[in-house]
């Protein structure tokens, strides 16, 4: 039977036990160990063979010793509660592996505690809020689990019910637990079959041209308006001077008769009458433009 490696990556208690096991078996005296403890040593863990003087000498309890020191979990235990109380379930990570980690997580920050039922209590909480998921934590909470083993059967039951039923009725839920709200995807779908996206940009383009035209022809005839409404203003200010010499005491002795004293060879009825046949013709025609636009 063979060790494996040890890189420092993994955990120091694990491979120390896989060691012993090997040891064992296959019947390893004290020299034969730290010879084989030596050799099992790969990558940054194999540095304490000479950072810290010649390792020739170094008996099997020392090796073991120091590789505890450096790798093991002694005098960290704070730091493994903060992990274990801020630890959340990550994208793409199965319940089996959260178990896990709440698992060895417990054991470095309680080691004396971390079987005993309150260890068991303890963990359980935290893997339950490590969830991230409010229906599923609740669906937990409400069936009461003892231990951490039945929190996770009871997740896996539940959420195995939750994806079932969210499939046939809702869009599936992502990896973190959470349900998407809106289907991006589909809302392009059915925005690209109502308006082809190729044709957007021009179909954009002729609208504001066709507005662009409309604005300017409503300018110009209001303009052109404008000019109207002054001529018939100058027209009405003229007439009402001619209307007012006209109506002098001198001219009421022929009024209704086509006799009286004459202005310029004309008669003063005739040239009232020509006076008001030029302009009342030019106000109406006025009067319909401004009504007609």
């Amino acid at each position: 039977m063979k060790p494996d490696k040890f890189s420092g990556a993994s955990s120091i208690d694990t491979f120390l036990i896989q060691f012993k096991t090997c040891a064992e078996y296959n019947g390893w005296r004290d020299r034969d160990k730290a010879a084989q403890l030596k050799c099992c040593l790969i990558g940054s863990a194999a540095q304490i063979l000479w950072d810290s003087g010649s390792g020739e000498g170094m008996t099997y309890d020392d090796l073991v010793g120091k590789l505890k020191a450096r790798y093991g979990s002694a005098g960290l235990h704070e730091r493994f509660a903060t992990e274990l109380r801020a630890r959340r379930r990550r994208p793409n990570e199965t319940l089996a592996e959260l178990h896990s980690d709440i698992r060895r997580l417990m054991a470095l920050a309680y080691p004396s505690t971390s079987y005993t039922h309150l260890g068991e209590e303890i963990a359980r909480d935290h893997f339950t809020t490590a969830l991230a998921d409010r229906d599923l934590e609740l669906k937990v909470r409400d069936r009461d689990p003892i231990t951490l083993d039945e929190a996770f059967r009871m997740a896996v039951r539940a959420e195995t019910h939750l994806r079932v039923y969210e499939g046939e009725r809702d869009p599936p839920r992502d990896a973190g637990g959470r349900r998407d709200r809106y289907d991006e995807g589909r809302a392009r779908q059915v925005i690209g079959a109502a308006i082809p996206v190729d044709t957007i940009g021009g179909a954009g383009d002729a609208v504001t041209r066709q507005l662009n035209a409309q604005l300017e022809r409503c300018q110009r005839e209001r303009d052109e308006l404008r000019k109207e409404l002054g001529r018939l203003k100058v027209l009405n200010d003229q007439f009402e001077g001619r209307n007012t010499v006209s109506s002098k005491p001198s001219f009421a002795p022929y009024a209704g008769t086509n006799r009286g004293p004459a202005q310029n060879g004309v008669p003063r009825i005739g040239l009232l009458r020509r006076t008001i046949g030029c302009v009342f013709p030019v106000i109406s025609r006025d009067i319909w433009l401004v009504t007609a636009r």
